[in-house]
């Protein structure tokens, strides 16, 4: 039976969402064989230079794997979206988490600055922020913790009309886009360039309880800035992630040319 592509979306994406939701609900296990290129061509209609891209898409995730002489499976890693992953995605569906993601709002304040979070927003010491922060699911499953940090400026905004207005920031209501975004859509400021900084150590005891880990637990703490197009900061943010969980990073590697 022919599966069915709809108008809007690329195709590729679309028939490596439904082999991801495939994946992440457990219906294809680790070393199960993925459709080959034809198979998907065939099953979907589609083009085998699409279906190609489709399990590029999927190795490049960290979900598949390929040997020479052998088919595609399930990798038996799994996978973090890095905020990278997250907002190539929001530019496409205007969404940052996939379906089988949620995230639960568990405080959303205004505090003082910590010296590393004023040193990071380019704020003066003890400045006003908003702190946010999240537990990410998988299912029923906590696989990370976010921990997101803005200026408190940003806690009111001028709506279209002119009206001040009360930020989402600042509620525990989800903000679909992400926060990245809807800072963007506030500010018409443009999140252009972005760091993460990474370290691996050992979960407190807190972290440990949000994330379900048993002691000691390794975790990685990543570090992740956001400036715009002058520079400034946008966002700090802060993730926890259980060391299984494998983040794939792509980069050019070409020599520059004059």
């Amino acid at each position: 039976m022919t599966e069915r592509i709809s108008q809007g979306q690329p195709p590729y994406l679309q028939i490596a969402d439904e082999l991801r939701r495939r994946i992440v609900s457990g219906e294809l296990a680790p070393g199960d064989h993925l459709p080959s290129g034809r198979e998907i061509a065939r099953q979907w209609g589609c083009a085998y230079a699409t279906a190609a891209k489709v399990l590029t898409t999927l190795r490049k995730e960290g979900l598949a794997e390929s040997f020479p002489g052998h088919a595609t499976v399930v990798s038996g890693r799994q996978r973090h979206r890095h905020l990278g992953d997250r907002y190539q995605a929001t530019r496409h569906s205007q969404r940052i988490h996939e379906p089988y993601e949620r995230s639960e709002i568990h405080e959303s304040r205004i505090v003082e600055a910590p010296d590393l979070v004023a040193v990071a927003l380019g704020l003066e010491p003890k400045a006003w922020v908003i702190r946010r922060h999240r537990i990410l699911y998988e299912g029923d499953t906590p696989v990370a913790l976010a921990t997101s940090w803005f200026s408190g400026a940003l806690r009111n905004y001028f709506d279209d009309d002119g009206v001040p207005t009360p930020s989402a920031l600042i509620s525990t209501g989800s903000i679909p886009e992400g926060t990245g975004p809807y800072v963007e859509h506030i500010t018409g400021r443009t999140m252009t360039t972005a760091q993460d900084r990474l370290a691996a150590r050992h979960a407190t005891d807190d972290e440990r309880e949000q994330l379900q880990l048993d002691a000691p637990a390794p975790i990685l703490e990543v570090q992740h800035t956001v400036w715009d197009a002058d520079e400034r900061p946008i966002t700090f943010e802060v993730n926890i992630v259980p060391a299984n969980r494998w983040a794939t990073y792509d980069y050019p590697v070409a020599s520059q040319t004059d």
